[in-house]
């Protein structure tokens, strides 16, 4: 396998770029079953944390170039106002997990946000 994974947990809050600033990005061991694990984790974890919760987006199996990531995107309660994105992402030697939650109104604009980042990823700290 010539990509790597990535968990992503994203807490992403307020609007504009500032907010994507706020992005957490965590690096991790990295694990070729890493995104698959999350995601499956995820998928069957979430209904017994949030009861109500409404999966709106959902990928086990992604790739941006040669970065592998998984990816989970929910609302805790169908009511909230706000989505929360999970997931997992790899870029071989290296491997992150980062969270946010936003608003519904920027959903796409964080989403946006997020690739982008992901896309910038390197294993090399100096590039970082």
């Amino acid at each position: 396998m010539t990509g790597s994974w990535i968990l992503i947990v994203l807490c992403l809050g307020g609007a504009g770029a500032a907010a994507a600033d706020s992005l957490r990005l965590v690096e991790i061991p990295p694990n070729r079953l890493l995104p698959h694990l999350v995601y499956d984790q995820g998928i069957e974890s979430i209904p017994l944390l949030h009861p109500d919760a409404e999966i709106l987006v959902s990928r086990r199996t992604g790739e941006l170039g040669d970065l592998n990531y998984a990816l989970i995107v929910y609302k805790p309660r169908a009511e909230d106002p706000g989505v929360v994105i999970e997931g997992a992402a790899q870029r071989w030697p290296g491997a992150w997990r980062f969270s946010a939650s936003c608003p519904d109104s920027v959903l796409a604009e964080r989403l946006v946000d997020l690739f982008e980042r992901l896309g910038k990823l390197t294993a090399d700290p100096a590039i970082r």
